[in-house]
């Protein structure tokens, strides 16, 4: 085996570990896009850190075991990014971070925002 194969070998088995290992952070995890995202990657063995206006994660069977819930996360409220941050205290870099974008029913949308 030549060393061009070899270190492609490497560097693909690097990749895979780096990938399987990765944290993610994904603010808006408990419905829609963000929880399937939220499942996609947790199923996937990454470690993945979802928000959630709620003061506890969703009990729900649709999400697999593992996940670690952000709570009390309501982005309208100024104090959002330190609720976050605090929670994340000690967990360590993130290597991607997901923001939903959603519309609520109190923010209609118009044919400007289109």
């Amino acid at each position: 085996m030549n060393d061009l194969k070899r270190s492609k070998i490497a560097l693909n088995q690097n990749i895979d570990k780096t990938c399987s290992t990765m944290s993610i952070l994904i603010i808006g995890a408990t419905r829609g896009l963000g929880a399937s995202l939220t499942r996609q990657y947790a199923q996937q063995g990454k470690t993945v850190y979802g928000t959630t206006r709620s003061s506890q994660g969703p009990a729900s069977p649709d999400f697999p075991e593992g996940l670690k819930w952000l709570t009390s996360v309501d982005l309208m409220q100024q104090e959002a990014g330190d609720t976050i941050a605090s929670q994340l205290r000690g967990a360590g870099l993130l290597d991607t971070v997901v923001k939903k974008l959603a519309r609520s029913a109190s923010s209609p949308v118009s044919g400007d925002c289109l």
